[in-house]
């Protein structure tokens, strides 16, 4: 059963959903038995659904990560402040739609800012 944790800020979504997709990469080439167990509980998807079906299933788990290496990204010299504002207001409207997540723990850990850079040239 898949816990559904929707209240973010649309690209604090993209970027866990992103995150999602490569630790599904990383997992899957990482371990047989990963990808035979996540296999037998979509046997009827292949390749790039099965992977889509992972990221549809999981990627609540991984906001706290994007919060996270957003807020990391604050404190790097290679963003303008034109973009750290606009990570400030992503930052700031994520924490006003509070309601609906219950206890979210502490902040994921950052492991690649790399996601979220990608998001902000847009």
């Amino acid at each position: 059963m898949t816990r559904r944790l929707g209240h973010c800020h649309k690209q604090i979504a993209e970027i866990a959903k992103e995150a999602a997709a490569e630790h599904y990469e990383v997992l899957m080439s990482a371990s047989n038995f990963s990808f035979d167990s996540w296999k037998k509980t979509h046997p009827d998807l292949h390749g790039p659904a099965l992977q889509a079906a992972f990221v549809r299933e999981h990627w609540g788990k991984y906001l706290g990560f994007a919060r996270a290496t957003l807020a990391q990204l604050l404190l790097s010299p290679t963003i303008d402040e034109t973009q750290k504002e606009a990570i400030v207001d992503i930052l700031a409207l994520d924490s006003s739609l509070t309601r609906g997540r219950g206890n979210v723990g502490p902040p994921s850990r950052v492991l690649n800012p790399h996601y979220a850079r990608r998001f902000m040239k847009k």
